[in-house]
């Protein structure tokens, strides 16, 4: 955030943030140093460190993302080894350091799909990927030009990406501190990027919002009810619009 800010490769090798001309805020700490190295940007937005003679890939970006999903750059899993590549919002518009909201891929038995989790409790899913699309977004179908693939890759992770098909365009996600997934395009008239679709339609978005045996209907006030036969289990929590305790059988 510091206009004096610089990324340049250190003398040991490894690509760093200086702010000012001495200060390390940041650094890919890679443990063997070396002299002999590059770093590059592609046209996605791909930082890569380089091994210059063997022109192996050291390090690069999109396996340690910030709040934004580029074209090519993978959501990832591991429920092996633990191992996650996820975004994770800002603390503050100025502030890029880690915020309350993270988004990864969960990884379940012959299922994949996205979370967002708002400290360690799931604020928002998408539904299950079944190849084609997002069982759990419903303008999917027709809002998404995007070349989304994913699924198990056969090496224990299970990752979803997206491609941009037309070089005329560009498309990025970006996880908000809201805790909102925003798909922004370029408008090439305005000269900017332009929110064309979020994850968040509603407060009936919000994961269990509504808790156990209920309905979420955004049209209603209050918006949660309790299916037939069921009552709130905490009256003055519900009567409060803190829907979370859900219903129980009358």
């Amino acid at each position: 955030n510091d206009s004096s800010g610089i990324v340049t490769i250190h003398e040991d090798g490894n690509l760093v943030l200086l702010k000012g001309q001495k200060q390390v805020i940041w650094t890919t700490n890679l443990s063997n140093s070396s002299s002999n190295r590059t770093s590059q940007f592609s046209d996605y937005g791909k930082l890569v460190l380089t091994e210059a003679t063997t022109g192996n890939i050291l390090w690069d970006s999109f396996q340690q993302p910030s709040n934004t999903l580029l074209p090519g750059m993978k959501l990832s899993t591991n429920n092996s080894t633990g191992k996650k590549v996820e975004l994770t919002s800002w603390k503050s518009p100025s502030n890029p350091s880690v915020g309350s909201f993270s988004s990864g891929v969960v990884q379940g038995i012959n299922i994949v799909e996205v979370f967002i989790w708002n400290e360690t409790q799931p604020y928002w899913r998408s539904g299950p990927w079944n190849g084609r699309l997002f069982t759990g977004i419903q303008s999917m179908a027709t809002l998404y030009r995007t070349g989304f693939q994913g699924g198990n890759d056969g090496e224990g992770y299970a990752n979803i990406y997206y491609t941009i098909p037309s070089s005329s365009e560009f498309l990025i996600y970006m996880l908000n501190l809201q805790g909102q997934l925003l798909l922004t395009e370029w408008d090439d008239e305005r000269k900017e990027m332009e929110v064309t679709w979020t994850s968040q339609d509603s407060d009936c978005d919000v994961y269990g919002i509504c808790g156990s045996f209920a309905i979420c209907n955004a049209q209603s006030s209050p918006i949660c009810s309790c299916l037939k036969g069921f009552e709130a289990r905490n009256k003055e929590e519900w009567n409060r619009q803190n829907w979370t305790g859900g219903c129980v059988r009358r």
